[in-house]
């Protein structure tokens, strides 16, 4: 019996080296019945041509350069769901899929129905450590009205230590993250007016648990991150008075007094949104100054 479509959403912009890396490792994927989407947002670097020339069975839609990942993630999911694709893996240009990732993440998605399944991930330069492995949304104290994020295992922390076994999570993001075609039909596509780059996933992490699915994590796929290509990378001199700014408001490096305050306004009772968002954009601000502290 043939395994059902899977539907591989990319949005991209100029990042023409990273996605050909990208590409490849989707198609040299076990799991072979995949259809891949890229929308490429108006890229200057020659991406297009890298696409039509390498993988010409990629469907390619052309942004305006105004999409961001949003608005560009979604136009891809949208393609997925109309060619008829029961699981769609949501995939940043930045990451490198195992050989059999697709088709672990299928296999888990099989055993645990109505739930969303994301891997590990590590970085490219050194795979041994984890950049991500999940994290838990919480009150911090039962009597206390501030919410936080916490990784469940810490930027840093060697792979060895991860359970064996399959865990959840409160959050995934765009890096390999296999989501059911109804949840989407339930739930709807992510927020690209409210979290045009940054917090729409988290947006809609939070929206899914609401919703009665399960967040998952497999700790036996771990995909490759170039974390350098990420927004909250800012290079040698990070910290600088420039950066923490960019941190605060910049779009592309995480708008955080924005981004913060929609989602707890979304997503707690009334009572914690201004408390948490003090709090939150505080740790922040000491994560940015401290980084050898907090990392990741």
């Amino acid at each position: 019996m043939r395994r059902p479509k899977i539907g591989i959403a990319i949005a991209s912009y100029n990042n023409k080296s990273l996605l050909m890396k990208c590409l490849k490792s989707v198609y040299n994927s076990t799991y072979k019945n995949i259809f891949v989407v890229v929308l490429d947002d108006n890229s200057t670097d020659g991406s297009t041509d890298m696409i039509k020339n390498n993988f010409p069975s990629v469907f390619l839609i052309y942004g305006s350069g105004n999409y961001w990942w949003t608005r560009g993630t979604n136009e891809a999911i949208k393609q997925c769901l109309s060619h008829n694709c029961k699981y769609i893996l949501v995939l940043n240009p930045d990451v490198i899929v195992p050989p059999n990732g697709i088709e672990t993440l299928y296999n888990t998605a099989i055993i645990y129905p109505d739930s969303i399944i994301a891997p590990v991930v590590v970085s490219f330069s050194n795979p041994e450590l984890i950049w991500w492995a999940g994290s838990t949304w919480k009150k911090l104290l039962d009597l206390l009205p501030i919410w936080s994020s916490t990784y469940l295992y810490k930027s840093g922390t060697k792979v060895d230590c991860l359970p064996s076994q399959i865990f959840k999570t409160s959050e995934a993001h765009g890096r390999s993250v296999l989501v059911p075609n109804y949840i989407f039909q339930k739930i709807g596509l992510y927020n690209q007016e409210m979290f045009p780059h940054y917090g729409a996933d988290t947006d809609f992490s939070f929206k899914s648990r609401k919703a009665g699915f399960s967040i998952l994590i497999n700790p036996s796929i771990r995909v490759l991150l170039h974390t350098k290509n990420t927004g909250s990378f800012m290079g040698k001199d990070s910290l600088s008075f420039k950066n923490y700014v960019n941190l605060l408001t910049n779009r592309k490096n995480g708008e955080i007094l924005l981004v913060w305050w929609k989602l707890l306004r979304n997503h707690l009772p009334f009572y914690g949104i201004l408390p948490t968002y003090i709090f939150i954009i505080l740790l922040n601000t000491i994560r940015f100054w401290f980084p050898r502290q907090f990392k990741h």
